[in-house]
């Protein structure tokens, strides 16, 4: 995740740079100290803030994500309004489209012409937002979007504390539609709870073959490896 401010330009937080961070508590909370710090001013470029969140989203093409923009605006872009500059200028740096774009429109006054045609050069939508009573709503219907347009599959969260007590888990998580609409809706999530011990006793090297599995997450931490000490090892 990343944020980027725009008004006359960009700004985004310095102290993760033009870098994408994982979600965690600590650095939503020091996304959000910076959004609150921050006060209006200045005029609207659109273009500014494209430049930086391309930036960022094309400087981290390794870390395996789907890069996408929710691009959001109370008003109306003050150096071009038209969005054909904007549009150029995705085609220039993303000729591929591989960052999609969702845009959306925060109150009943913003102009939607740039904005929506930005969104449809990359196949996304434009959504006008004109009360804060289902905000919430509306803005998550990106999870619909991308469950529509993403291959997804199963996969493994990172290990995490039981609430009750059983150490270390894993929690093996895989997507449910509903296929009875067309296209596909996403209705939930299917997952089942794994004790990391019993995966680790099951992956460690036995030092009987000259074949064994090693265990990583995707966030690099390493869990089995044959220079790792077992779990039941007395040392």
């Amino acid at each position: 995740a990343a944020i980027v401010l725009f008004s006359s330009e960009a700004e985004f937080p310095t102290c993760f740079g033009k870098e994408l961070v994982r979600a965690t508590p600590a650095n939503v909370r020091r996304l959000l100290e910076f959004i609150r710090a921050e006060s209006p001013s200045g005029g609207t470029s659109f273009l500014s803030g494209l430049e930086v969140a391309y930036d960022i989203l094309l400087a981290n093409e390794d870390v395996g994500c789907h890069p996408l923009i929710l691009f959001m605006t109370d008003g109306k872009d003050t150096t071009d309004g038209s969005g054909v500059s904007q549009v150029e200028y995705m085609e220039e740096r993303d000729p591929h489209k591989t960052v999609r774009l969702l845009s959306y429109g925060l109150s009943a006054s913003a102009d939607p012409t740039a904005p929506r045609k930005m969104a449809e050069h990359t196949q996304g939508f434009y959504t006008q937002v004109t009360t804060t009573t289902n905000l919430k709503t509306v803005m998550s219907q990106y999870y619909q979007y991308l469950a529509q347009t993403v291959k997804v599959d199963y996969s493994f969260s990172s290990p995490y504390m039981d609430a009750s007590g059983g150490g270390l888990m894993i929690s093996l998580v895989y997507p449910i539609f509903d296929t009875s609409c067309s296209p596909p809706v996403f209705s939930g999530v299917l997952a089942t709870d794994i004790m990391l011990k019993d995966v680790l006793q099951l992956a460690y090297y036995s030092g009987t073959s000259d074949r064994y599995m090693s265990l990583i997450s995707n966030s690099g931490q390493v869990f089995t490896h044959p220079d790792l000490i077992s779990p039941n090892d007395p040392r």
